[in-house]
């Protein structure tokens, strides 16, 4: 039975490379040579506007949307990529180790009616896909983020 090797990647290798006919080897090596350096396990299109950087076009999107929401006075105060410390540096055995930061998409203070009276809602916002949102480690970042912030800020996230 001839050994194979299998790519679940498409388009960058090709789908199955028999690995015990004459040349077999050296269309793999060759193979992974065409591979791509610094793909992303989550394809997305790097989008520029309004002279910033986002890392989506779903991103892009809801930026146009919050721009919309405060030239009607619905929101104020749009920050894009704001950072937070989860983190702080600390020391340990000797060796520093550096804080952690997370930077959520979008901060605003959004204006919201309770009682006849105007409320202010500091709001983070993070726009993902329903595959990374399911990231194991953008879930512990986020619950790390809700414990250190608190009901101080409500945190929204955004599948597009």
């Amino acid at each position: 039975m001839p050994i194979k090797l299998i790519d679940l990647s498409p388009n960058i290798i090709p789908d199955v490379i028999d690995l015990t006919k004459p040349g077999g080897r050296e269309q793999a090596k060759k193979a992974l040579k065409k591979r791509k350096k610094g793909r992303t396990r989550y394809p997305h299109k790097r989008v520029f506007y309004d002279e910033k950087w986002f890392d989506s076009e779903a991103e892009c999107a809801q930026y146009k949307d919050l721009v919309l929401r405060v030239a009607a006075s619905e929101i104020a105060n749009l920050v894009v990529h704001p950072r937070y410390m989860i983190l702080p540096a600390f020391e340990y055995r000797g060796e520093n180790v550096r804080a952690v930061y997370y930077k959520p998409d979008f901060e605003y203070i959004e204006f919201q009616k309770k009682e006849g009276r105007i409320v202010l809602q500091r709001v983070v916002e993070e726009v993902k896909s329903k595959v990374t949102r399911k990231a194991r480690d953008y879930q512990i970042i986020v619950k790390l983020f809700k414990m250190f912030e608190g009901n101080e800020v409500e945190f929204r996230e955004v599948v597009r």
